[in-house]
């Protein structure tokens, strides 16, 4: 191929990075850049002109106020403000109100006097909105001079004449959500307002925060879990470590303690300032000159989050071979190296179900052409049915670019415009001044039909091989100025994440059911295709709390299934530390060890005796509760709410569980408090346990432990867990595979509170215990053999 085939083109040398320069070439973020700027028009909407009531809700032309955000100075202090203009002429913003659900909000607005549409997506391959308007709603409208109410029998919309404000209330009067009128004409908030300068728009739209309120969601944070007066950088990125603003799975959902959730259903440039410009109030804003978003109004934090997936669809059970473990490092050079991590393994006696082969199962390392190393891993169809009649599945590395270099598909790829382009019309370049890895690779463009089912067809020909996983890695770095085939560049790089795995997915999914994804990037939506990890978490203790925490943030924004590498990719664990991360990792909806390095180990006996043993000690005990993981998964799958999910989600009533970070609940009845500082720093750790009717019992000791805080030693082999006194837990024997079952459940623990009926059926075992006062009144199974009934005292 010849060089000129990927010669650069040309760059407009306004948009590179310059000191603070707001606009870059791939984050073009003028919607922040307005905010911020000077001399910029902002259109206020301010007064009802006229409105029309549909069957669904109502239409509103309403008239804008026309100001200029300027700087401003007192003394030396620099700010902005809003300056309106006397002699404007009259503008105007049109808003529809619609009721989606009978407690489900859509509200659109745009510039003008007429509705516009959202980008037209119909040639795309998916959309981050999937659920159907419920047409059957009855709504009661009220009209007077001051105001317009729209009532169900769940909430009143109360739609304020002048000033134009949104107001939303339950059937109490209580008032759930609002937006922010005119305070100040200091712009720290900006109302519901259109700017545009430079050929670029956008539109912001401002909501009160009250004192106390609390908000979660935005996708997978490694910073805090707790979003108020807390930055966001919402642009999918390769975070490089788990400690940082960067993330590679940004949702534009988040949800609030005074009972609502709002899913913002824009593709381009986002912007969120929540309690950050103005501790009263959140503010967002998108690219372009519409917004369309969708109010969840409910006071359960578990019911919001299941019509957040009504709106953008349900997560499917993976299969249960993939609760077990995966073993992996980056990369296992040959079915050799395979061969014998298996059997240290085997020797070891420790539980594994899956081999991973990161980048080095081509014939180059990193070179992906889909197809296996003739040397290295000979005779692949062979070689995975073998590993499968012994309980192994295989999962395969690849990603959403093809290196330039010597690969079969990347010549079919240009000569068909499967790849995005540069304005030369040839495969986009990365422009002199990015410097960095991967720059020479071409990117598949995801929004083409053919070339999503000429990669698709390509993929699910390795799951006809009897592959079961496929890691669908990166799908950040997609740049706005390249040229896709049915989107701009701008409302693309987010949302490229979704259309990625919705091709993967689906064409696994083709083949065989009993098949997933390894995701790493994401956006709203993505919950449709597990699972996702945590990407490339950095080797210390600040990576493995960073991984907590964005571990239970994506499950707030909607992920049911998420894992991470045991260990951290980047660098080498210390034998404490790789415990420390797999009693966290045996404990998380997935587990998998993985490490950046060929010869950087992840197996357990690779850290030391005692690593071994309390790594093989979590790994048979995860093994063994599979009755109880896959019965709370599949419980997971039909609430949509996660299986390793914050405390709040089960207790919103208590207060203190809003900002704990460090535990979580495994399922509904086993808390996790991981250890995440080494022995050398504190031998101690607070755990709280929540309030609840029942009470807690520790997991290890089988002792009734009082609700509230106590302080707990840090021991190296044990993770503090706790049960909640009224819980069943079965048990399975123990196996080193899973063989897709749940296995044997030879044991059930009763706990002592307790006290009714009991059914369980989960993966063909059916169980049916009556409990009274401690006392095994009936049981009713269809199992190989009787399950013993043990009653903690």
């Amino acid at each position: 191929m010849d060089d000129k085939d990927f010669k650069q083109i040309d760059i407009d040398k306004n948009n590179i990075a310059k000191g603070d320069n707001l606009y870059t070439l791939y984050e073009d973020n003028h919607v922040k850049g307005f905010m911020d700027g000077n001399n910029v028009p902002f259109n206020v909407l301010s007064s009802i002109e006229s409105y029309i009531i549909t069957s669904k809700g109502v239409e509103i032309v309403v008239k804008a106020k026309s100001f200029i955000n300027r700087h401003f100075w007192t003394h030396e202090t620099m700010m902005n403000c809003l300056n309106e203009e006397e002699d404007s002429l009259i503008k105007y913003g049109f808003v529809k109100i619609d009721f989606f659900e009978d407690n489900i909000i859509k509200v659109r607005m745009n510039e003008g006097k007429v509705v516009n549409e959202n980008i037209d997506l119909s040639n795309m391959p998916t959309q981050m909105l999937i659920g159907k308007a419920d047409n059957s709603i009855i709504i009661e409208t009220i009209e007077d001079d001051d105001c317009l109410l729209l009532k169900t029998n769940k909430v009143t919309i109360r739609i304020e004449k002048y000033p134009f404000l949104i107001k939303v209330y339950k059937p109490n009067g209580e008032i759930i959500f609002s937006e922010k009128g005119y305070e100040t004409w200091i712009s720290d908030s900006f109302r519901t307002s259109f700017a545009k300068k430079d050929n670029k728009s956008a539109i912001y739209e401002t909501l009160t925060l009250d004192g106390g309120e609390k908000i979660y969601g935005l996708g997978e944070r490694f910073d805090h879990i707790e979003r108020t007066g807390k930055e966001t950088d919402f642009w999918n990125k390769d975070a490089i470590g788990t400690t940082s603003k960067r993330t590679y799975i940004n949702i534009p959902f988040y949800w609030s303690t005074k009972g609502y959730g709002l899913f913002l259903n824009n593709y381009g440039q986002i912007v969120w300032e929540i309690g950050t410009r103005d501790s009263g109030a959140i503010t967002f804003g998108t690219d372009g000159d519409y917004m369309e978003y969708y109010i969840i109004c409910d006071d359960s934090p578990v019911q919001i989050l299941k019509k957040y997936a009504k709106l953008t669809g349900k997560a499917k059970m993976p299969p249960i071979w993939s609760f077990g473990l995966w073993m992996s490092r980056n990369s296992y050079m040959s079915w050799d190296v395979v061969d014998e991590v298996i059997a240290d393994m085997d020797e070891k006696e420790i539980p594994f179900d899956v081999i991973h082969l990161d980048t080095a199962w081509f014939t180059d390392d990193w070179n992906c052409d889909l197809e296996f190393s003739k040397e290295r891993f000979a005779n692949p169809i062979e070689k995975i049915s073998s590993l499968k009649e012994k309980g192994i599945s295989i999962s395969l590395w690849q990603y959403n670019f093809i290196p330039r270099k010597d690969n079969k598909n990347l010549k079919v790829a240009m000569e068909n415009n499967y790849l995005a382009q540069g304005e030369d019309e040839k495969p986009y370049v990365y422009p002199e001044y990015v410097k960095g890895s991967w720059i020479d690779d071409a990117i598949i463009d995801f929004s083409n039909p053919q070339a999503n089912k000429w990669y698709g067809d390509m993929i699910a020909n390795l799951i006809k091989k009897g592959v079961g996983a496929i890691k669908t890695d990166f799908g950040e770095g997609i740049p706005t100025n390249a040229i896709y085939k049915n989107i701009d560049g701008k409302n693309f790089h987010n949302y490229y994440s979704l259309a990625y795995n919705h091709v993967i997915y689906n064409a696994l999914q083709e083949v065989s059911k009993n098949t997933l994804v390894w995701a790493r990037s994401g956006t709203a939506g993505s919950q449709r295709y597990p699972i996702h990890w945590g990407g490339d978490c950095q080797s210390n203790w600040a990576g493995l709390i960073g991984t907590m925490i964005g571990m239970l943030s994506v499950g707030l924004s909607g992920i049911i299934f998420f894992s991470h590498d045991i260990g951290g990719f980047i660098g080498r664990p210390t034998p404490e530390l790789y415990i420390r991360w797999a009693q966290l990792g045996l404990f998380s909806s997935h587990s998998r060890c993985h490490g950046g390095g060929n010869t950087n180990s992840r197996e357990p006996s690779s850290f030391g005796e005692q690593a071994a043993e309390v790594f093989k000690k979590y790994a048979i005990l995860r093994y063994k509760l599979l009755p109880y993981i896959i019965n709370q998964a599949n419980k997971s799958v039909k609430e949509s709410i996660p299986l390793a999910r914050h405390l709040i989600l089960e207790f919103p009533n208590d207060r203190n569980t809003f900002t704990i970070d460090d535990e979580y609940m495994f399922g509904s009845n086993l808390l996790i408090a991981p250890i995440v500082k080494p022995l050398n720093e504190s031998k101690y750790r607070w755990v709280y346990l929540p309030e609840c009717e029942a009470g807690w019992y520790d997991f290890h000791s089988n002792k009734e432990i009082k609700c509230g805080y106590s302080k707990v030693e840090s021991i190296i082999d044990i993770l503090p867990m706790y049960v909640k006194a009224d819980a069943i837990i079965p048990y399975a024997k123990p196996r080193l595979r899973t063989f897709n079952k749940i296995g044997i459940i030879d044991k059930i623990y009763v706990y002592p509170k307790f006290n009714g009926l009991w059914q369980y059926n989960c993966d063909g075992s059916e169980i049916e215990l009556e409990i009274s006062e401690g006392k095994l009144i009936n049981i009713k199974y269809n199992l190989d053999i009787t399950p013993k009934v043990v009653f903690i005292k």
